[in-house]
């Protein structure tokens, strides 16, 4: 997904916002290429999602075997899923946000919304996203 306003696509600092889902594992696998050519990959994730740090480390490793260096932040959220993730990326000047993409069906959707409508609404960064 693209911003309706954008100068120009890099991929030099990408950021991963790893919640541990199959659909986040699937993000990273197909994005692995753009990946490659990064000169920064940076994981985050929140006390939400990681219970143990051997997850991320689990994660570190199958990105080392592609020749993936990474860095990884643990970051407190906020009431609104997916801000603390925005506001990292925009902070650290990220190129690119690398997720997981899961939507609600019906009623939920509409009254809760989620990670990925926030994102996608508020988001003028690239992101790259699979389900």
């Amino acid at each position: 997904m693209f911003p309706r306003e954008m100068d120009e696509f890099k991929t030099e600092k990408i950021l991963i916002g790893w919640n541990n889902t199959p659909e986040a594992a699937r993000a990273v696998s197909e994005a692995i290429p753009i990946m490659k050519k990064a000169k920064k990959v940076n994981i985050i994730s929140s006390k939400e999602y990681i219970k143990n740090t051997k997850d991320i480390e689990k994660l570190q490793s199958y990105l080392k075997v592609h020749n993936i260096d990474t860095e990884f932040d643990l970051i407190e959220t906020t009431k609104i899923p997916g801000e603390a993730l925005l506001k990292f990326a925009q902070e650290g000047k990220f190129d690119l946000i690398i997720a997981g993409a899961f939507g609600h069906r019906g009623l939920i959707e509409l009254m809760f919304g989620g990670t990925t409508k926030y994102i996608l609404q508020n988001s003028t960064l690239p992101i790259f996203m699979a389900h």
